[in-house]
């Protein structure tokens, strides 16, 4: 395949990249429809000029725009943020707050440094949100929060170079309540990943309909202690992505159950099963960061009635694999392809609707890659081989930006906009950084400058000290700048622990040597790392912990924790986690066997039996954006 595949004008409403608010096209305001033009043909080409030169992609851009939200008391940016129009950015702060801001617009348009709205009476924190925007008519924006409310707001909102008045304002006009984790909204359908007081996840909403509520259950044999990380609802099926399978549901059997007063099981609430399932990934293990594609990327061919794409993040790469319906819920499913690589423990990752663009944020930089599954990438040879003089940019490396070089601030959220490039950074410090990869088209990289920039891009920047003045820490603020006691092996043992010590150096009430190991809010304590770090949406504690070396394979630190799990027999489950196996920050987590219980498991470890002959082979797969925060937060901790 050539690299002038590469280039696409993307100019009809059909295409993966023309934005859902830019149609119809006829309703879009001239000079809005000219800049949209202008932007994609100018992505088009930079990705041309990167995907030649991996030293074009990385040369640092300069921010477009710096705005400054307000930081005093509890206020701030939180981890959450969201895009519409290209211009709008929708922030939630520290103090249970939704802004508006306008990103957009020159100093004498409108407001820089100051919110043009704000919605004060927020209940929980944002875990979803949905926008569903056409051109000519009022953005829906839809907010659920961890406090099991729905937020509705209708914003009657200008487009980027349009000079319309508006009258601002962010009040919702509906709220719902009792459900959370807000994934996908169709017409009167709603997704969604939570229920209050129930313990499994997936659920759809029909408010209309006689039975309004409907769970969406995992197939047979299959756990149901798993995270709903997407779903995706089209007029034949629904599609709902999960840490370990992907499900398909007819929609004409889930419209019928929505019809109906009582499901078969006797149960208040219908359940409905999947029609069929896949495994997310081919060896079983868990995936933490799923999209099921709302339009399918522009360089993979798939024909838009009968095929979903979904991209997910693994092993440092960004994998694509189709799913080809065949009608009445059946399916199959394509060998995953890697679009995408070298992106190393991220701290924040987004993509865009189509997945032909993602950015990632790490602790340094801003970066965006664009897909392209070429076969011939599969194996990159040597340095000289055929496969690199073909792709030498084999990462899909498109634009590069520096984050403000101080060790007191880090980024929060991100917002992107895959078809303007776009995006929004939220730094901890109250910073506002607006990339813009669309403006224009950079220039080469001067020859004397090839070196430089490739070593900036291999991680080898230089830190400023830290400031004298550091950020006062909030129980909501991430990472806390202080020490961690959930994380962190205490210097000396308490007094009298012979009491506590259940087997060598095996001692129960963790919460007496490490005070916050069992708190929910605390950074890399126990509930952390099992629901972040390993994804188990569970309830966990440490019962014991260790301060020995258990054998060769592991490092010094250890600690078994109880998992509420209902799907095995007894409710519970025994987890190990280890630190110092391959890394001396990122910790290895293992399941014991079935069969161990926290009895046998002292008695095992009272006879001096290997605790690794007690676990399974197999460790619990990562979140990669949980290690990343981990390693950040502990280089910063070092360097305080």
């Amino acid at each position: 395949e050539s690299v002038g595949a590469l280039l696409t004008t993307a100019d009809s409403d059909s295409s993966s990249l023309w934005p859902d608010y830019a149609s119809p096209k006829e309703k879009l305001p001239k000079p809005t429809l000219n800049d949209l033009r202008g932007r994609i043909a100018r992505l088009s080409e930079t990705e041309r000029k990167a995907d030649a030169n991996v030293r074009y992609a990385v040369q640092p851009r300069k921010w477009a725009k710096e705005l400054r939200m307000s930081t005093q008391g509890e206020s701030g940016p939180g981890g959450w943020a969201t895009l519409i129009r290209s211009r709008w950015l929708v922030v939630e702060t520290l103090d249970d707050r939704l802004e508006l801001w306008d990103i957009g617009s020159s100093g004498e348009e409108g407001p820089n440094n100051s919110p043009v709205a704000t919605f004060e009476a927020l209940s929980g924190s944002v875990d979803g949100c949905v926008v569903v925007d056409q051109a000519g008519e009022s953005a829906e924006l839809c907010v659920s929060t961890t406090a099991h409310q729905v937020y509705l707001f209708m914003l009657d909102l200008p487009h980027r170079c349009e000079d319309r008045k508006y009258t601002f304002g962010l009040r919702p006009h509906a709220t719902l309540y009792g459900l959370s984790g807000l994934k996908e909204k169709q017409g009167d359908w709603w997704a969604f990943a939570k229920k209050e007081e129930a313990n499994v996840q997936g659920f759809l909403y029909n408010p209309q309909a006689k039975a309004p509520l409907t769970r969406l259950a995992c197939a047979d044999a299959v756990t149901e202690s798993q995270n709903v990380l997407d779903v995706l609802l089209r007029d034949d099926v629904t599609i709902v992505a999960r840490n370990c399978t992907i499900d398909i549901y007819d929609k004409s059997t889930l419209a019928a159950v929505f019809e109906s007063a009582h499901s078969d099981s006797g149960s208040s609430l219908p359940i409905v099963k999947p029609h069929h399932s896949f495994p997310a990934r081919t060896d079983g293990s868990f995936i933490h960061h799923v999209q099921l594609l709302r339009r399918s990327p522009i360089r993979l061919k798939t024909s838009a009635s009968t095929t979903v794409v979904y991209a997910s993040f693994a092993e440092s790469g960004w994998v694509v694999r189709k799913i080809d319906l065949h009608g009445s819920g059946l399916a199959t499913i394509t060998a995953s392809r890697r679009v995408a690589h070298g992106i190393s423990n991220p701290l924040l990752l987004e993509w865009g609707l189509s997945g032909s663009r993602i950015v990632a944020l790490n602790d340094y930089a801003l970066e965006m890659y664009f897909g392209d599954p070429r076969e011939n990438d599969r194996d990159i040879s040597s340095p000289g081989g055929l496969a690199c003089r073909l792709n030498p940019n084999h990462g899909r490396a498109l634009a590069s930006w520096e984050l403000p070089d101080d060790m007191e601030d880090i980024a929060c959220f991100v917002a992107f906009d895959e078809a303007t490039g776009i995006v929004a950074v939220g730094m901890h410090s109250g910073r506002i950084l607006v990339a813009d990869a669309g403006d224009s088209v950079l220039p080469p990289p001067y020859p004397e400058e090839d070196a430089k920039w490739a070593t900036k891009h291999l991680y080898s920047r230089r830190r400023k000290p830290p400031t004298l003045h550091p950020l006062p820490p909030s129980p909501r603020r991430w990472p806390k700048m202080a020490s961690n006691p959930g994380f962190t092996k205490p210097e000396s043992l308490p007094d009298s622990t012979a009491q506590y010590e259940v087997a060598p150096e095996w001692f129960r009430e963790p919460d007496r040597f490490y005070p916050s190991i069992n708190q929910p809010d605390a950074f890399a304590g126990v509930p952390w790392l099992i629901q972040e770090l390993a994804g188990i949406p569970a309830d966990a504690r440490c019962v014991l912990v260790s301060w020995r070396d258990l054998n060769e394979e592991f490092g010094e630190d250890a600690a078994i924790v109880d998992v509420a799990d209902p799907a095995r027999e007894g409710g519970r489950r025994l987890v190990l986690c280890a630190w110092g196996v391959h890394d001396p920050i990122e910790p290895e987590l293992l399941d014991f066997r079935h069969e161990v219980t926290e009895e046998t498991l002292i008695d095992s470890l009272k006879r001096g039996v290997p605790i690794r002959f007690l676990c399974e082979d197999r460790s619990l797969s990562l979140n990669r954006l949980a290690v990343g925060q981990l390693m950040v937060w502990e280089e910063r901790r070092q360097g305080s």
